[in-house]
């Protein structure tokens, strides 16, 4: 009489005795019918391996039912292709909880912070954001502060920090972050950092993030300026970029992202030469930033396809705009091979 008790095959397999034994209720593995001398079932070599199979395909992520499907049809091979692109897709989506915890632990962002700093994304859903944000942090993770190059001189920073403190002037005497003196010293906080960011208002927007409410630089600009600063300061950019909205730094991109949506609709092909140039606008957006560096222009540029083709991303999107993005996309990589090899 050969064979393994099951408290050998629950080692062999790796699943419990409990879980072992609902497979078997459910008609998925056979139950053993042989006994050993002190009464325990005993487990044939084909039905270990049958519970072996079992548990690979449990661990792809499939239930009871699909299971027993894949088994009876003997059909692993296309059973284990379809379920790549859903591991990838899970894979993507930790990967971007991964990078979200990780800014939110080191800088206190969150995607409600994301809501509240940049008013574009007002109308979003919180899944919307989320996936915005993850797919953010995930694609520009290993980029770090290598992308970018020191352009503001000390009296930059001067400057900089005089406008702070005027500020801060205006927060203390109870002066609303709307009034014109408070505005005006959030134009020079823009202009000085246009220097290195582009006279971008999204950028600008982007950088607020970091001021918004429980952010490590919320606490410290409080502990300098007394309580409240860093929301009044929050606000006061805020309200600025919504005023600046409408600006030729960001027009541009926006112009060329609207272009590139004519064109998909007018069926004109990613690699054509009038889609070329509006990608190249796109381009042109980064070249405006100083601050970047030019060996990584490109690379940002495919971050951006990376971004668009993720699918936590594309998740969020109508069919039509799951398209459009996968068009543009497309023709940023077109275009950014093409560039590299000129």
């Amino acid at each position: 009489m050969t064979g393994k008790p099951l408290s050998e095959v629950v080692e062999i397999v790796g699943m419990s005795r409990r879980i072992i034994q609902e497979y078997e209720k459910d008609e998925i593995s056979p139950k053993p019918n042989t006994k050993n001398k002190y009464g325990h079932l005993l487990y044939d070599d084909k039905t270990i391996e049958r519970l072996c199979k079992i548990r690979f395909y449990r661990d792809l992520g499939y239930n009871k039912e699909q299971i027993k499907a894949i088994l009876t049809d003997n059909d692993s091979r296309n059973a284990v292709t379809s379920q790549i692109d859903v591991l990838e897709r899970k894979k993507e989506k930790i990967e971007a909880a991964i990078a979200v915890a990780k800014v939110s632990d080191k800088l206190g962002l969150t995607p409600l912070n994301v809501r509240s700093s940049l008013p574009f994304t007002k109308a979003m859903s919180y899944d919307m954001l989320f996936s915005m944000l993850g797919t953010i942090c995930a694609v520009s993770a290993d980029n770090g502060f290598d992308s970018f190059t020191e352009i503001l001189a000390e009296e930059d920073y001067d400057a900089l920090f005089g406008c702070i403190e005027k500020i801060s002037e205006s927060f203390g005497q109870g002066i609303p972050y709307v009034d014109k003196t408070v505005q005006d010293n959030v134009e020079g906080l823009h202009h000085i950092a246009s220097k290195a960011l582009s006279e971008s208002i999204i950028f600008f927007s982007i950088c607020n993030l970091f001021l918004s409410p429980e952010t490590e630089l919320s606490e410290e600009f409080d502990g300098l300026f007394g309580k409240g600063f860093s929301e009044y300061l929050f606000s006061a950019v805020r309200n600025y970029c919504i005023v600046c909205a409408d600006n030729p730094a960001d027009r541009l991109i926006k112009n060329a992202l609207k272009s590139i949506e004519d064109l998909e609709r007018k069926n004109y092909a990613p690699g054509s030469e009038e889609v070329r140039n509006e990608v190249r606008k796109l381009y042109q957006f980064y070249e405006n930033i100083a601050a970047i560096t030019p060996d990584t222009r490109l690379k940002l540029l495919n971050d951006l396809a990376d971004a668009f083709e993720r699918s936590g991303f594309g998740e969020q999107l109508d069919d039509a705009e799951r398209e459009l993005v996968r068009f543009i996309s497309e023709a940023i990589r077109i275009f950014c091979e093409s560039f590299s090899n000129e």
